[in-house]
């Protein structure tokens, strides 16, 4: 479903990303951990276009998507829910949503399953349509910005630290949610800090440090490997 080829990438002359290889295979969910800084958000950045690639290439199924402006990327099947959520603050939930629907085409039924489907998993969106995101609490503007994502019926979809600056019962539903998604067979790349409940999730994992990706193996090894226990798990 994704493939990264050997890929660098930063900002300006700053090299952040280091020939970082990784691929999603279809119906699957990846961690990418790490700590702070470690380059995860400028390598999902670069995946969808956000930034620039220095060197390498990325693949899409079988497109190559290098350099492709992240709008286009986005109606080939990839969404990204990014850090910070991005959310229209002043816009409506129902307003925000239907952002997400023009990333991708859907006929009037379309749009409708689109909207039952986001409903079902985000009950507490449904209950406040008329609502402005500026005045959600942060574990609902989460759970929109993950529903505007998922409006475009993406073909995979990347989350760039959704954790982040949640209480820990708002991480807990969170990654609850992120296993029914993973239950209904949505591909997943998922970078976050929180290495425990990532893994706990992921088929598969990689984690980075320095740029570079230094392990990967599937989510149980990494959660019992010496190394990731030491520096991200406490133990």
């Amino acid at each position: 479903m994704l493939k990264v080829v050997n890929m660098s990438a930063g900002y300006g002359k700053l090299v952040v990303v280091k020939s970082v290889s990784l691929n999603v295979q279809r119906n699957e969910v990846v961690a990418l951990v790490g700590g702070n800084g470690a380059g995860k958000s400028t390598l999902l950045r670069s995946i969808t276009g956000l930034i620039g690639v220095s060197e390498g290439r990325v693949f899409l199924g079988d497109k190559n998507i290098t350099g492709k402006p992240a709008e286009k990327i986005a109606k080939m099947g990839l969404s990204l829910v990014p850090e910070g959520r991005a959310l229209f603050p002043a816009m409506t939930i129902l307003e925000n949503l239907k952002v997400g629907l023009n990333a991708g085409r859907a006929s009037r039924s379309e749009a409708e399953s689109r909207f039952d489907a986001v409903f079902e998993l985000f009950p507490d969106l449904k209950k406040r349509t008329g609502s402005r995101a500026g005045d959600l609490s942060g574990g609902q503007q989460q759970m929109l910005a993950l529903g505007r994502a998922l409006m475009s019926a993406p073909d995979i979809l990347l989350l760039d630290e959704p954790s982040t600056g949640l209480a820990p019962v708002l991480v807990a539903e969170l990654f609850e949610k992120i296993a029914i998604m993973k239950q209904t067979g949505m591909t997943i790349l998922l970078a976050e800090q929180n290495v425990h409940k990532a893994l706990d999730v992921a088929d598969r994992g990689y984690v980075i440090e320095n740029g570079r990706i230094v392990l990967e193996d599937t989510g149980p090894a990494l959660k019992s490997s010496e190394r990731v226990q030491k520096a991200y798990l406490g133990v």
